[in-house]
């Protein structure tokens, strides 16, 4: 079989192979760690950008509100305008046909 002294030396090995497979899993725990940060990180940002897309979503909507107001008043403004027109129009006829007389 194995002396004392082999069986001592494969021990030692099998030791130092211990240790390095341990240092191994500390780095990537710490790895881990920093993605686990970076994850929440980008979380925390991705939830800011959707609250500026819904923002921006209700912006546009009440842009789009407005502007239908808009084209509302818009079309009445020129409907009374045109019934002024021939309410002038009328008037001015009548007006030339008096001076005719």
């Amino acid at each position: 079989g194995f002396s004392q002294i082999q069986i001592i030396e494969l021990l030692l090995e099998r030791n130092e192979e211990m240790h390095e497979k341990e240092e191994e899993l500390e780095a990537q725990m710490e790895e881990n760690q920093n993605l686990r940060q970076e994850n929440l990180k980008l979380g925390v940002q991705i939830e800011q950008f959707e609250e500026i897309v819904r923002k921006l979503e209700f912006g546009e909507e009440k842009l789009e509100r407005d502007l239908e107001k808009a084209h509302r008043e818009f079309d009445k403004l020129l409907s009374e305008n045109l019934t002024k027109d021939s309410i002038i129009e009328v008037a001015s006829k009548k007006e030339r046909e008096l001076e005719e007389e």
